[in-house]
């Protein structure tokens, strides 16, 4: 992972996840934000954009949850996701979003490390994640409502991406043409 410099007023902490795999967390002060966009290419259910007044201070992970903090999650609660039960994921091949047989969070088709974020898990899943770290460090765990994952995000500026408005696809963890054109699967006719 790479290091965040956060800024000097920042409140972070940690949950212990035992076997020494912790998850980090920082607050997020309450606010009113612009929530939504007015971009022209954006997405319909974005507009019109509003104002969103969020009354409590929150915490959120610093971090997508990792393989490593999934790993311990479903060997201490024996869970199987969604994809392992079914036996099917999704995966690009040829430029393309398939349905795979045996791709899950465990086997996406390419390397993963312990501190890349975990893949391949549904809504389910995470909420399964959360209620068993509720229950493991006694504190309440649950997935952010869409405006407190936006005003995360974005700031209390409303920006367009976490650094400001411009991109720079360096400042990102995304995906880039390499991967469309990836060769992970043999096609299975889908």
């Amino acid at each position: 992972r790479k290091p965040l410099t956060m800024p000097p007023n920042v409140v972070e902490s940690k949950l212990d996840l035992g076997e020494k795999i912790e998850l980090e967390l920082v607050q997020v002060k309450h606010g009113t934000f612009k929530m939504g966009s007015d971009d022209p290419q954006g997405v319909p259910a974005e507009k019109p954009v509003q104002s969103a007044t969020l009354t409590k201070s929150y915490w959120v992970g610093k971090f997508p949850v990792t393989v490593a903090q999934f790993r311990r999650f479903t060997a201490a609660a024996k869970y199987k996701t969604e994809a392992e039960q079914e036996d099917y994921g999704y995966t690009v091949f040829n430029g393309k979003n398939q349905r795979t047989a045996g791709a899950s969070w465990r086997t996406p088709g390419f390397k993963q490390d312990d501190d890349h974020p975990v893949i391949e898990v549904t809504w389910n899943d995470a909420v399964q994640f959360c209620q068993w770290l509720s229950k493991e460090t006694k504190r309440t765990v649950r997935l952010p409502i869409e405006a407190e994952w936006e005003y995360a995000s974005r700031g209390p500026d409303s920006r367009r991406y976490p650094w400001g408005d411009t991109w720079d696809g360096t400042k990102a963890n995304h995906s880039d043409q390499s991967l469309y054109r990836a060769q992970v699967y043999p096609s299975n006719g889908n």
